[in-house]
């Protein structure tokens, strides 16, 4: 079973040294200095992974030791986060040695707010070098408004070892004093309905930062949220969606991503197709009392629909239909649907006694 072994450091410094170019604010990052009870000084190890102060330091070291952890699991902590300076950079480095070759390093930020983590942000991935030691490096730009900072290093293996030494986290001398230019959306997904494509990112910890949508080269919106949904669309037809993060005056590059809708069951001209709502469960009840107004079998997505609710029409907002106040957790109401798709196309659809389960937005 592969074991991963996970490095979180932490360490308090004074807002001194956070503030000044050139302090390295992890502390005992060299592994100089070890407890009588076998953990470097401020370090807490599980026994599991063994922690050995060894003498086999990286090249042209000023220090005498590296710290070695056998790979079978468990993990490293330091009692608490750095202190960090919000929307600066820092350069963050350290060397790693490893007795069996190709296995991956994941870099890891945990952001912290009142004392608890906010996100992560994974910053860096490498892969060992066989008895080899290999210095890392990467610069990390502090998000706006975080002021503390936890790091974990997670490595991963079979079996053998690994050796580390002098970790630093030192703030620049020239820290930007505006905005950096922001790193392009991490991990954009796509969900394709016959209608509808639900568009999503993954967040950041930074909230000064916006998201530009753009699908089919024209710009939807620009939204602080991580996801958008984009109505209207035909079934079976293709899109190209970009996002990009939008920072101040600064642009990141876009993230890409082409896809098409799902395609109808039923051809559009067929005497069996009737469009549906797909929001509607099964067994034709809905959680809560709004209704997303999202169809299946609909060919013509700007088709004229009206709607109305025991007997009165009622006008949605934004594709959603509000169900009025109710005791209890569960009512029934009759909701009328009309269609005119064009062209001769037109439905009556009712749900006489569709279900609604209380389960407030």
């Amino acid at each position: 079973m592969l074991l991963p072994a996970i490095i979180f450091m932490m360490a308090i410094i004074q807002v001194k040294a956070q503030g000044t170019a050139g302090i390295d604010v992890i502390p005992n990052g060299g592994f100089e200095k070890w407890q009588d009870t076998g953990q470097p000084t401020g370090w807490r190890i599980v026994s599991s992974l063994n922690p050995e102060r060894v003498q086999e330091r990286r090249p042209e070291s000023t220090g005498v030791y590296a710290l070695k952890i056998w790979l079978n699991g468990g993990s490293v902590f330091l009692a608490q986060p750095v202190s960090v300076k919000a929307g600066k950079q820092y350069t963050l480095s350290f060397w790693n040695k490893g007795s069996v070759g190709n296995r991956e390093i994941v870099v890891t930020l945990f952001w912290y707010d009142n004392g608890s983590i906010k996100s992560r942000e994974k910053i860096l991935s490498i892969r060992t070098v066989k008895d080899e030691w290999r210095r890392v490096e990467s610069t990390v730009t502090i998000p706006e408004n975080i002021y503390s900072m936890g790091m974990g290093i997670r490595t991963q293996s079979y079996q053998g070892y690994m050796l580390f030494d002098d970790m630093s986290m030192v703030l620049k001398e020239s820290g930007p004093d505006i905005s950096p230019v922001p790193e392009a959306p991490d991990n954009l997904r796509m969900k394709a309905y016959q209608n509808e494509m639900e568009i999503s990112w993954n967040k950041v910890a930074d909230e000064t930062i916006k998201w530009e949508v753009v699908f089919d080269d024209q710009v939807e919106t620009i939204t602080s949220g991580n996801s958008y949904v984009k109505t209207k669309l035909k079934p079976g037809s293709t899109h190209h969606i970009k996002v990009r993060a939008v920072k101040g005056k600064e642009f990141s590059p876009y993230a890409e991503r082409r896809g098409a809708t799902e395609r109808m069951r039923e051809a559009e001209n067929s005497e069996d197709r009737i469009p549906y709502l797909r929001t509607i469960l099964p067994d034709g009840s809905c959680e809560g009392r709004f209704l997303k107004l999202y169809y299946n079998e609909l060919a013509n997505p700007n088709a004229k629909v009206s709607y109305k609710l025991d007997g009165v029409t009622i006008e949605p907002k934004d594709n959603t239909l509000e169900f009025p106040e109710f005791e209890g957790f569960y009512k029934r109401f009759r909701l009328e649907v009309y269609i005119d798709e064009g062209e001769g196309r037109e439905w009556e659809i009712l749900y006489p006694h569709l279900g609604v389960k209380r389960n407030e937005k």
